[in-house]
């Protein structure tokens, strides 16, 4: 994959594919949470959801490997139990069932150990109608993509005089409470600590989508 490639994508699984030999399992978990957000409101059994909030935990060190691994469990059974549900409605009226689960494997995926990138094709499965709206939950997976990952044609190096303590505690507040709509006010923090890189500066400034994960606030909290 070339950089305009990267830039002009609408599929996250090609963008994926190309980042296949980097370590970055915390940014792929983010990543598939990010992708099960998209579709909230398919994830009807609260132990799917669950499992995505405690594996957005997992990923920033919040809880153990023990309680995403429980985490996963109920997820698995919400998935075994709404596949169940399927069988036994009419053909005619399998389709909602149908997304349902597939949101619910999306949460699956998302919450385990290894393999979280098969929670992106599930998450797009859930919201199928055609054609056009696949291409469409495809490509709003790609802007996640770019957003938690940046532009790895152009990797971005933080000089340490620009990281105050106001810009890590502006930072810190918009990822804990996913205040993304303050990035602007950390633009402006940035540049007046002497940041003037256009890409960190426009991302901020970007009307998104942000999410957990995005690549300039992990730049500034040192997260990886």
């Amino acid at each position: 994959m070339t950089e305009k490639e990267w830039l002009r994508s609408g599929h996250a699984p090609s963008m994926m594919y190309h980042l296949r030999r980097k370590p970055l399992q915390r940014k792929r978990r983010l990543l598939a949470c990010a992708c099960c957000r998209r579709i909230w409101h398919m994830l009807v059994d609260a132990r799917s959801r669950a499992a995505v909030e405690v594996a957005e935990q997992y990923a920033d060190g919040l809880v153990s490997r023990e309680q995403l691994d429980a985490a996963h469990e109920q997820a698995k059974r919400a998935d075994l139990d709404l596949n169940a549900v399927m069988t036994q409605v009419p053909r005619e009226e399998l389709e909602p069932h149908w997304k349902r689960w597939k949101g619910a494997i999306s949460a699956k995926h998302a919450s385990a150990t290894k393999g979280t990138g098969r929670a992106i094709d599930h998450a797009s499965d859930a919201v199928w109608v055609d054609l056009d709206h696949a291409r469409q939950e495809r490509a709003s997976q790609a802007d996640l993509v770019r957003d938690i990952f940046g532009n790895p044609f152009q990797p971005v190096t933080v000089d340490l005089r620009w990281i105050t303590s106001n810009v890590v505690d502006l930072a810190r507040t918009v990822y804990d409470e996913c205040a993304f709509d303050r990035l602007p006010i950390l633009a402006d923090a940035l540049m007046d600590a002497g940041c003037a890189d256009e890409q960190i500066l426009s991302h901020c400034r970007s009307g998104g989508p942000h999410v957990r994960g995005c690549w300039v606030l992990d730049l500034i909290l040192g997260k990886g």
